[in-house]
């Protein structure tokens, strides 16, 4: 209860302790009890609650850091429809000198989720096209994982063009 009583100076400390016993514990035990039914229908083995929280959602959601390497750039992203004169090289030495964060921005740029999916780069399946015209700024399509660059004369112009279009297409995915 409480709700008959005024919130005072001398009461307050009560009232956030009973505030958060609610709205972190009490209030969403429905929600966290249909979670573990949830994952019992797709895991009926007991083994999965041996992993602490942090795994379970790197398991279920992917890495919080996204990480990849040149060599797995070179492999993993799909560069289709001929040649950007020089472009995909430039992106590729741009994405391997990104902050973790802006890999995620990226990330979220291209696919709508800032997280690699279990299985890392190669099942992110990103495709990176030529677009047109030289110098504008990359586009995205996040429901099939394409990124469409344009040609740039410099890493310089690149890494530019990128992180404007990256930091004004934050939420809004085409």
């Amino acid at each position: 209860g409480g709700a008959e009583r005024a919130l005072s100076i001398a009461n307050l400390d009560d009232f956030v302790e009973c505030a958060a016993q609610w709205w972190l514990r009490d209030g969403i035990i429905p929600q966290v009890e249909a979670f573990r039914l949830g994952v019992e229908d797709v895991c009926d083995s007991t083994a999965i609650w041996a992993f602490e929280a942090e795994e379970l959602q790197e398991l279920m959601c992917g890495a919080t850091a996204p990480q990849w390497t040149e060599k797995d750039l070179k492999q993993h992203l799909k560069f289709r429809g001929g040649s950007n004169t020089g472009s995909p090289l430039l992106l590729i030495e741009e994405l391997v000198r990104m902050t973790p964060e802006r890999k995620s921005q990226f990330l979220e740029f291209v696919t709508a989720c800032p997280r690699l999916p279990h299985g890392g780069l190669a099942a992110a399946e990103i495709a990176v096209v030529p677009a047109q015209p030289k110098g504008s700024l990359p586009r995205a399509h996040t429901c099939t994982n394409e990124l469409q660059l344009p040609s740039y004369d410099s890493l310089e112009e690149l890494s530019a063009k990128l992180r404007e279009a990256m930091d004004n297409a934050r939420g809004m995915y085409e």
